[in-house]
């Protein structure tokens, strides 16, 4: 049976107990203050030469918190800031998975769940394992109950013989296991497992559970994606805004064929629209990359489109730009790239 994921994404007020939310809450455009916040966040990792951010679970009060944002003086429930910044348009964050959760499908707000061994026939709890043992001295065979002891390294004596038992390892055998129900009697090989959600006192069947995809961070150590680059992309947003236009950065701009598409700056002028993607490696970016974001400014509605590469990209790909309307801007420098930046939003976009 397949599995329901919910991401924590799709939860709210995670300090006070996880509830399920509008998605839209989190498919909104990154703000300024979660740029602020990316970069004390960046800095703080760099100080401290850590790269990953991992989350802490407290199962009793529903809390899944993020310490290292409160190291930066921020909410450390705000998993949502962390999320904008491992989106494809910034990509200064990388996500992967920390736990998968199971939650109870009624109450899917409560974290502690735990297991329960139960009766095959009757459903009870009221179960217990026991041990087939031999005693090699005598070949007497019995459970452990009969031995006296719940574990075969404590029989200390036997009852048929009433011989002791110094050496259990070498004076017993362990002939295999079952399990007895002391409720109806019953004795049986497989157990039953069921799922208890302990705040709401019941049980639900394993097949039925909820998961809830608990995230970590890690620094995306395959872009140069750091400090500098948000404050570039500030700046830059900045210099289009002087010539007229609203910006927003990191955005969801929805192209011709109704894909939404990550924009690293997005600003409109009346009628004019400008779209920039930035992209960053420590060598020159792959055709398959920039071709991949060609193909999304080319689906983009009356958009002016530009596209920061940085270090370089091959002249295939700069052909493939120019053929496609694109605006190439390359370097290894940010202030030349603020430079050319500025220079064909003067020559283009203002026109």
């Amino acid at each position: 049976m397949a599995q329901n994921i919910i991401s924590i994404e799709d939860q709210k007020n995670l300090q006070g107990g996880l509830k399920l939310t509008d998605i839209e809450d989190n498919k909104r455009n990154v703000s300024e203050n979660e740029i602020s916040v990316g970069q004390k966040l960046i800095e703080y990792l760099k100080s401290t030469n850590t790269t990953i951010i991992l989350p802490q679970i407290n199962f009793e009060e529903n809390r899944i918190l993020f310490p290292i944002l409160k190291e930066i003086g921020e909410d450390p429930s705000n998993v949502s800031v962390l999320d904008k910044l491992a989106a494809p348009a910034v990509n200064i964050l990388q996500k992967e998975t920390y736990e998968v959760l199971p939650v109870c499908p009624e109450h899917p707000e409560n974290l502690l769940t735990t297991t329960r061994i139960c009766c095959s026939e009757c459903n009870s709890i009221n179960v217990k394992k026991l041990y087939l043992v031999e005693h090699k001295v005598c070949g007497f065979i019995a459970d452990t109950e009969i031995f006296g002891q719940k574990n075969v390294t404590d029989i200390a004596t036997c009852p048929k013989c009433e011989k002791n038992i110094t050496n259990p390892k070498r004076e017993l055998r362990s002939l295999g296991f079952w399990f007895l129900c002391s409720d109806c009697g019953e004795k049986f090989d497989n157990i039953s497992n069921k799922l208890f959600c302990r705040k709401f006192n019941h049980d639900f069947d394993i097949n039925s559970a909820e998961y809830l995809s608990v995230p970590y961070y890690s620094v995306n150590n395959s872009s140069s994606a750091d400090v500098d680059t948000i404050t570039l992309l500030t700046k830059l947003s900045k210099a289009i805004e002087t010539f007229g236009f609203s910006t927003q950065k990191f955005v969801k701009v929805i192209g011709r064929s109704g894909v939404p598409h990550s924009v690293s700056i997005h600003g409109k002028k009346e009628d004019k629209q400008v779209s920039v993607f930035f992209r960053s490696s420590d060598k020159q970016l792959p055709d398959v990359d920039v071709n991949s974001i060609i193909a999304e400014c080319a689906d983009l509605p009356e958009s002016f489109n530009i596209l920061i590469c940085i270090p370089s990209i091959s002249s295939e790909a700069k052909a493939m730009a120019r053929y496609t309307g694109t605006s190439i801007i390359t370097g290894k420098e940010y202030d030349e790239v603020f430079s050319q930046l500025e220079k064909l939003v003067a020559e283009h976009i203002n026109k």
